[in-house]
């Protein structure tokens, strides 16, 4: 244990202070974390007065469950904090309509400045990435892969909108969020988060089978289920959206009050008819889930959530993002990795 925090920290510094222009570290990054971990807030603290710096990340989380997350304020002051939403899911397939490759929308990158007060507990949610569309072409029971089988996974299936990242008082206050990526679908990239408080309309083959995002903090809009299987909406700070209409579609992301879970996928898109499990289910953070074949992918979480669309080749909006700071900034689709992260940095 000794051993591995002096690592650590000579790293950290190295980096932030002896040679500023030097890249971080990511694997020290997560190294330190896992060590956190284990022995809370004592080495936080100690690290925050030494650094001024501390990175949340998904602590290798991944699909719908995660952690939310605490932080300390360690002395009052001024402080810099940055948050990225998580990616949509990636749908990839050989037949059918528009076959290729398409890639769920980035999430969001928002930025502001605070003032808090020693004491201050925050609850930091890191949203994970989107799942992937794993049915297999022909509704065959099976948790192996297209790639084992040698076979193309279903060209019109969902995937998972990204999870949005938030950083928010015990009390409730919200300071910061980064929405989350839209999932792809078959034809159509997913949107990426949005830097603005607004999330975005699905997107796809046919706009009548659209659905909005959300505005003010609210999911994306509720969707139902026609001919086809709808995804699940992103959700928003204030509220989830509706409920699906069955197990085939994709599942709306949970909100504050549901803990951030994201929605499940639909029925055959879940691991049981190719793999891996849980399929297309939306990111922690808000994310909706994807449906099963002949079905719409899931919108982005965020402030305000992405929409999902009604039917088959209907990408997922992307979230909104919003901070209540000073000196606030944000960059649509600004996170180039998966998973989103948070850093706080004393000023």
């Amino acid at each position: 244990m000794l051993k591995l925090f002096i690592i650590l920290v000579t790293s950290r510094h190295r980096n932030r202070r002896f040679l500023p222009d030097g890249p971080l570290d990511s694997n020290a990054d997560l190294t330190f974390i896992f060590f956190f971990i284990n022995c809370r807030s004592l080495v936080l603290f100690f690290i925050f007065f030494l650094i001024g710096f501390f990175q949340f990340t998904t602590n290798r989380g991944k699909g719908r469950y995660g952690t939310i997350q605490k932080f300390t304020v360690p002395r009052s002051a001024r402080y810099l904090i940055k948050a990225w939403g998580a990616r949509g899911g990636t749908h990839s397939y050989n037949y059918g309509y528009n076959p290729g490759t398409y890639y769920g929308g980035k999430g969001a990158y928002i930025q502001g400045k605070f003032r808090l007060t020693k004491g201050t507990v925050l609850n930091i949610v890191v949203g994970q990435r989107g799942g992937n569309s794993v049915e297999v072409k022909g509704g065959r029971r099976t948790t192996q892969t297209a790639a084992q089988l040698g076979l193309s996974l279903e060209d019109n299936a969902g995937t998972g909108g990204g999870g949005g990242g938030f950083v928010y008082t015990t009390s409730n206050i919200l300071l910061l969020a980064a929405g989350g990526g839209g999932g792809a679908s078959g034809g159509y990239n997913g949107v990426d988060g949005q830097a603005g408080t607004s999330g975005t309309s699905s997107v796809g083959k046919d706009s009548s089978k659209a659905r909005k995002g959300g505005i003010g903090g609210q999911p994306g809009e509720c969707n139902t289920a026609g001919a086809s299987h709808h995804g699940g909406v992103g959700a928003g700070w204030l509220a989830q959206g509706c409920d699906r209409a069955g197990s085939s579609h994709g599942e709306r992301g949970g909100s504050r009050v549901q803990g951030w879970i994201g929605g499940q996928a639909g029925g055959m898109n879940s691991g049981s008819n190719g793999g891996p499990s849980p399929g297309a289910v939306g990111g922690f953070g808000g994310g909706g889930g994807g449906a099963e074949d002949n079905g719409a992918s899931g919108g982005g979480g965020g402030y305000s959530g992405g929409g999902s669309g009604t039917h088959s080749n209907q990408a997922g909006g992307g979230g909104g993002s919003y901070c209540s700071g000073d000196s606030c900034s944000g960059v649509t689709g600004g996170n180039v990795n998966d998973d989103g992260l948070v850093q706080i940095t004393v000023i």
